[in-house]
């Protein structure tokens, strides 16, 4: 049975599991904040709420948002979990480390390289499929020399249309409060945000 803090006893169990084994999981994995309950699937970390609402403005693309308290994930994408599980801060933060990835700003971090090779090897283990470093390829809008060839053409490409990213978690929250027409849990997801923004500000003013 769940404490109340998690959507099930499963989740509670997995991401208490997570945490216990990677003690960096429990702070913000961009600025260092010392609680981090919100997930950038992609690549497996945790970080805060207020870098959680910049990860939303990135693009499903760059950066996958979800709640590890307030949404549900055993019974969602079991996938999923699984990459968190096989992901967390430290080993994110020395693979980053290793490929050059910048420490900020957010939008250049994950749109480098060394991210979009790390969310690819994720999404190769938990798939079970082997992944080699040398052989891989960024996808084609993450080319300049594509993304050139493609504006040349008339095609746009990511930048001549940035919407086509857009998903679930994708949009900032204050758009998504506005009603950008998303499902019921992305709403809710939205909704859950405002109020725990206004509760953790609130702890870091009086923190100070």
């Amino acid at each position: 049975m769940s404490s109340g803090e998690y959507q099930s006893a499963e989740d509670e169990q997995a991401f208490k599991a997570i945490l216990a084994r990677d003690p960096e999981s429990k702070k913000c994995f961009d600025c260092g904040y010392p609680s981090a309950p919100w997930c950038d699937i992609n690549h497996g970390i945790f970080m805060c709420l207020d870098c959680s609402g910049v990860h939303r403005g990135l693009g499903v693309h760059l950066s996958f948002v979800r709640s590890s308290t307030m949404d549900g994930w055993s019974n969602w994408r079991p996938e999923k979990l699984k990459q968190m599980q096989i992901g967390g801060n430290g080993r994110a933060r020395a693979f980053f480390e290793a490929k050059g990835v910048p420490k900020g700003p957010i939008r250049a971090r994950y749109s480098h390289v060394g991210a979009l090779m790390y969310k690819d090897k994720l999404e190769a283990e938990v798939a079970g499929k082997p992944f080699h470093e040398g052989a891989w390829q960024p996808p084609d809008w993450a080319n300049p020399a594509t993304q050139q060839a493609r504006n040349n053409a008339g095609g746009g490409g990511a930048g001549g249309n940035a919407n086509r990213f857009q998903g679930v978690g994708s949009a900032p929250a204050q758009q998504q409060r506005r009603g950008g027409g998303g499902g019921g849990d992305d709403w809710m997801s939205a909704l859950s945000t405002g109020l725990s923004s206004v509760a953790e500000s609130t702890t870091r003013a009086a923190s100070k």
